[in-house]
């Protein structure tokens, strides 16, 4: 990660006093609404100065994120600036955080000293009745964060007493320190301390020389956590490591639907939790596909220790350790049930394809891992295990020896669902795998999911037709903002769950100036046609259960052509692609192309954002859409590639700015704003007055107005 271009740039802190107007009391509790970075930075300095804790006279704090606060140019004079935790002992945070689907990129903090750090760094639970402090709807990305003791990307400390919640919440970035390190969380030994946890996924990389976790270092809590998902590395050089936690002290942690992808190393070391020292963990429908290795014991769920159950899972990856487990390196379960271990298990003393050491209840389950050491065994070595319905490939004691054979073909497959409801069916490599579990690679019986890569900028190509059960577009969009898009697929508008869909209508001269009408499409949104959208949040999101059918999307591109309507005899173009377009000239001899600058061009006097031609080094992303003015007749061709808007207008001139009318037929006007295609986004946030003509300010005069794709009335 390229750090130096991914930084906050954080200038002075806002004083307290300008606070005021971010921060009000309502009811007794401070609502801070966040609008830009001053606003943020303005936060840890106003709960230095108010003591938050709800037995103080100021009470409890909720924070609402309004922008994706993105990072800039990274850096104050070469150098970058420390983020100031929001919270610390003497003053800890205590209320809620909402992201509001929101993005914070390019936090920054490096101190290897100081103790106690992250975007939160001391944090506390209300008092009435426990409040819990929450964390939700929100992704906090390309960012830094390197300390001493208790270093989270989220929360260095949770103070005693703590009750939290953390729901949709992305942590993607770089967090190191020396113990007591996690991708959200770092310090959480307090007593009475309980987590709720649901939609978490971590994709930081965390290092410390003592425990270190995907979501925390280590608890002595109750947590209960559902789909959470660690693709982080988690590494220590002395401590424990767990995708999930290093260290479980005490309390019982519940873990649902949940994975881990990313490679763990420490001295305890499990795809979930690295050690258990004392509480009562449970596992239902989870998985580890990293790879896990430890310097003592290591195992694909738990490095060291106990847990309740462990149900409906599996493990993939391979796990290295003086003691080597496919679930446990040292340790077992009294319930492990309708799970299987296909990972290579490697120990130097014992290792077992589901526990090196540990007493088991194991029943309806498999292995089919390599095993190697020099005491090892298909199940736990030298444990003799309680085995019902088990069965395995080699020299397992207690379960039922099968060839490759019988595992390939169907045969365990149907002996695992015997006299019981059915959760196996046979993998796509022929071993059996559990239906509806996360992770399984297409296996019959299962829905098969695609997810379409609009965030990468790599082209999207489908060569065949295929019928799928359900689609996920993997791309962010920027909520209150129209976007452009291009599907290789036809599906009902009804279906999509958050979205409103516009097609290119018409394209007009109102009093000298372009204008675009994009109407909205009422029925369904048709494969390889460009479209702009309105999405209600930072994803798309389609109906569960709404099969499609990928149609070949050759050529790569795909457009809507129409003829202006006032007889001038040039054409206009909405084109969709599926591959990177470059612009080599942006007057060129078929055409004209419009954008937004993305960067600012000194030398021609030219604006970030403002519209321009879309010169040489100018690009649009996969399945987007831009603009085009394709011209009937001979014209000369542009002295640059980027150039200044034209003085003045007519029949002939090239427009620098187009007009953007999104037409509703039950609603009217919804929004009139101007075309973004580098981006793929439509802004429509400016002042417009009726006829569609931009305001360099908001008006003074009474009228009827747009702003925000909403008419507004000044009176």
């Amino acid at each position: 990660m390229n750090l130096s271009k991914k930084i906050l740039t954080l200038m002075a802190a806002t004083s307290v006093a300008s606070m005021a107007d971010v921060c009000t009391d309502v009811d007794g509790r401070y609502v801070c609404s966040i609008n830009n970075k001053d606003d943020l930075l303005g936060l840890p300095s106003y709960v230095r100065s108010h003591d938050m804790r709800p037995y103080s006279v100021d009470l409890y704090v909720d924070v609402v994120l309004n922008e994706n606060l993105l990072n800039e140019d990274g850096t104050v004079n070469g150098i970058p600036t420390p983020w100031i935790p929001i919270g610390s002992s003497g003053k800890p945070f205590c209320g809620s955080f909402n992201g509001n689907g929101h993005t914070i990129s390019g936090l920054y903090f490096e101190d290897a000293e100081r103790d106690s750090v992250g975007f939160l760094g001391v944090v506390e639970s209300g008092w009435t009745a426990g409040e819990p402090t929450e964390i939700k709807n929100l992704t906090i990305k390309d960012s830094y964060v390197k300390g001493g003791n208790s270093v989270g990307l989220f929360v260095g400390v949770l103070l005693e007493n703590t009750n939290m919640g953390l729901y949709n919440v992305v942590s993607d970035g770089v967090v190191i320190g020396k113990d007591d390190v996690g991708g959200f969380i770092g310090y959480s030994r307090g007593n009475n301390i309980s987590f709720t946890i649901e939609n978490l996924t971590n994709k930081s990389d965390v290092t410390g020389t003592g425990d270190v976790g995907g979501f925390a270092a280590a608890t002595n809590s109750n947590i209960t956590a559902t789909s959470f998902k660690n693709h982080g590395t988690i590494s220590t050089t002395a401590g424990n490591a767990g995708g999930f936690v290093g260290t479980s002290l005490n309390g019982n942690v519940v873990i649902n639907e949940s994975s881990n992808s990313g490679d763990v190393n420490g001295n305890f070391a499990g795809g979930f939790i690295g050690n258990v020292k004392a509480g009562n963990p449970s596992f239902d429908k989870s998985y580890n596909e990293g790879s896990i290795s430890a310097t003592e014991s290591a195992g694909g769920f738990i490095g060291n220790g106990n847990a309740t159950a462990v149900t409906s899972s599996y493990n993939k990856g391979s796990i290295e350790g003086n003691y080597a487990g496919g679930f446990f390196g040292n340790g077992g379960t009294n319930g492990l049930s309708n799970s299987y271990n296909l990972g290579a298990v490697t120990g130097v003393e014992k290792a077992g394809g589901f526990s090196a050491f540990g007493w088991s209840l194991i029943k309806n389950s498999y292995n089919a891992g390599v095993v190697t050491a020099s005491e090892r065994d298909d199940l736990v070595p030298g444990s003799w295990p309680s085995v019902t319905n088990t069965y395995c490939i080699g020299n397992g004691q207690g379960c039922i020896q099968k060839s490759e054979e019988e595992f390939t073909n169907g045969t365990v497959a149907g002996l695992l669902s015997s006299g019981s409801e059915t959760v196996w069916t046979t993998g796509t490599d022929g071993y059996p795998v559990l239906i509806g579990v996360g992770g399984q690679e297409n296996a019959p019986g299962e829905k098969e999911i695609v997810t379409l890569d609009g965030a990468s900028g790599e082209p999207l190509v489908i060569t065949e037709e295929q019928e799928v059960d359900g689609i996920v577009l993997k791309r962010e969009f920027t909520p209150n903002s129209v976007a452009t898009i291009m599907l290789p697929f036809t599906i009902a508008v009804e279906k999509v769950t958050n979205a409103k869909f516009y097609y290119f209508n018409k394209a007009t001269r109102v009093d000298g100036r372009w204008k675009v009408t994009m109407s909205r499409e009422k029925t369904q949104v048709l494969a390889n046609t460009p479209y702009a959208v309105f999405v209600d949040g930072t994803e798309m999101q389609f109906e569960e259960g709404a099969k499609v059918t990928l149609v070949p999307n050759t050529p790569a591109t795909n457009s809507v052509t129409k003829h202006s309507e006032d007889g001038n005899p040039d054409y206009w173009s909405f084109i969709g692609t599926y591959e990177r377009v470059d612009i080599e000239e942006g007057n060129s001899v078929d055409g004209w192309n419009y954008c937004y600058a993305g960067e600012p061009q000194e030398e021609d006097g030219i604006k970030k954002g403002q519209f321009v031609y879309m010169g040489s080094g100018a690009w649009v992303a996969p399945m987007r859409a831009y603009l085009k003015r394709i011209p009937d007749a001979t014209y000369e061709s542009a002295p640059r590639a980027l150039m200044k808007p034209a003085a003045v207008s007519s029949i002939n001139s090239i427009p620098f700015e187009i007009g953007v009318e999104f037409i509703d037929e039950e609603e009217g006007t919804m929004a009139i704003g101007t075309i973004n295609t580098i981006t793929g986004e439509i802004k429509a946030d400016r002042w417009f007055d009726m006829k569609g003509r931009k305001l360099d300010h908001k008006p003074t005069t009474k009228g009827t107005y747009y702003n925000n794709r909403t008419k507004v009335i000044i009176k």
